[in-house]
């Protein structure tokens, strides 16, 4: 229960710092202007959705970078240490003080990722039918719409909708939480500043990538940023998705194990609340 009390005092900043509630305008702005496509072409070929849209935000590298850099502004104070920390700390712990941070920036980004997806279906209200496939509207842009190609016809006329869409949450929430980790790791070896760059260049890698070598997607390896776009998973047998999956899960054990022997030895300094 303390763990989770200290997940919980982050959460309450929320009604009252005016960072949060900009973030969640920028993401509502991104995700209503792709979700508005999918509505219109609902309307005009009178087809309906199914709800499970969320890889088809994603796929967008516009909302992807968007996505990240919300991300970074949410956890770029990590890890949150303000004025009223200490006493927690002195109350429960250090281990356990730091597992509740590592709590909230697992409930954050699981509640980003799905705040995307309830913003699409409120966009596209009136359009959805609760189905377990696709949905009549996405298949037949399936056939007709050549920009999706690949995507198109292996993913939604060969795979199961709701795996895609679970695939889907589990990675963005495990990309997001690493976002978080790593912004928590540097901070407490770095200035707030620096490790906000930091974490900033490795999601414009991704941007890069795609503007200058798209016809090189061995490279988008490089960026956990793409590891969320379910275009990167086209053509194999989701052997490339577990694998993929299975680093993330290393990557947050590792940098949660090292900031944890970091905390237990490191002097606790306050900072003021961004």
């Amino acid at each position: 229960m303390d763990v989770l009390r200290s997940c919980s005092l982050n959460f309450r900043k929320w009604l009252h710092n005016p960072r949060y509630w900009i973030v969640i305008a920028v993401l509502v702005v991104f995700t209503r202007n792709t979700a508005a496509a999918f509505r219109e072409v609902s309307v005009l070929s009178d087809r309906m959705f199914s709800p499970w849209l969320l890889p088809f935000l994603l796929i967008d590298r516009y909302t992807l970078f968007c996505l990240a850099l919300s991300l970074i502004i949410l956890f770029c104070d990590a890890p949150f240490l303000d004025l009223l920390q200490p006493y927690a700390l002195q109350r429960i712990g250090r281990r356990r003080w730091l597992l509740g941070q590592f709590c909230y920036v697992f409930f954050c980004s699981l509640a980003v990722v799905l705040f995307l997806w309830l913003c699409m279906l409120c966009v596209c209200a009136g359009r959805i039918e609760w189905v377990k496939d696709w949905g009549p509207c996405l298949k037949m842009l399936a056939h007709d719409n050549p920009f999706w190609g690949a995507f198109a016809q292996e993913i939604i006329l060969q795979q199961d909708a709701m795996t895609v869409f679970l695939r889907t949450i589990l990675m963005s929430c495990g990309v997001a939480s690493l976002i978080g980790m790593l912004l928590l790791y540097l901070n407490l070896h770095l200035r707030r500043e620096v490790g906000a760059f930091i974490v900033s260049g490795i999601s414009v890698i991704d941007f890069v990538l795609y503007s200058y070598f798209d016809s090189t997607p061995e490279l988008f390896w490089i960026s956990p940023i793409s590891w969320m776009n379910p275009w990167q998973y086209v053509g194999d047998d989701q052997s490339t998705w577990k694998v993929r999956f299975g680093i993330v899960l290393a990557l947050l054990g590792t940098l949660g194990a090292l900031s944890i022997r970091k905390l237990l030895r490191c002097h606790i300094e306050t900072a003021p609340e961004l």
